[in-house]
């Protein structure tokens, strides 16, 4: 028998404990919100476990022992429905710290990608301006036809490179 399926009617007529239960279950199928019922527990600490389980909640261990020495008039429904919402924002916060380190991580791969893509970029316009300034120099001592040679050997950039910084010091 699937308990969620049930009639309201006959869930109500139920005894407390798997009445709460039956309920919480309706309640998620039906995308009703669960807000507990007044009237006492018999079986206190296993209804809640039974209930956190089922709504994806984890009590922890000072949870439940605070719920099993709880006074035995205190034992209701009541009692249980804050503990069930306490560990729902305990796991809500958590889920926020896993999205917000999930974000960083994400960030920083972002960032570390947009640093590569403005890096080339900047080595690309660096690139750019070496060449200009190359074949400006070329052009001013009438030696603009050497510009492909220098392009295609990386030792004749450097020696060219080195007589403009010499010309620049003069």
């Amino acid at each position: 028998m699937d308990i969620g399926d049930l009639p309201w009617k006959v869930i109500e007529s139920l005894e407390s404990d798997f009445r709460e239960i039956a309920r919480l279950v309706k309640c998620c199928r039906s995308g009703i919100p669960y807000t507990g019922a007044k009237g006492r527990l018999k079986y206190f600490v296993a209804t809640a476990r039974v209930m956190a389980a089922i709504a994806g909640i984890e009590l922890s261990a000072g949870m439940l022992e605070e719920l099993r020495n709880m006074k035995e008039e205190d034992q209701t429904m009541e009692m249980v429905f804050p503990f069930l919402s306490l560990a729902e924002a305990q796991k809500a916060r958590q889920a926020c710290i896993e999205a917000r380190e999930e974000g960083l991580k994400a960030g920083m791969r972002d960032g570390i990608e947009k640093g590569i893509e403005k890096g080339i970029e900047k080595g690309k316009a660096e690139e750019r301006n070496i060449i200009r300034k190359v074949m400006e120099y070329l052009n001013r001592k009438g030696r603009g036809m050497e510009l492909g040679e220098i392009l295609e050997s990386s030792k004749r950039m450097e020696e060219i490179l080195e007589e403009i910084a010499v010309s620049e010091r003069s």
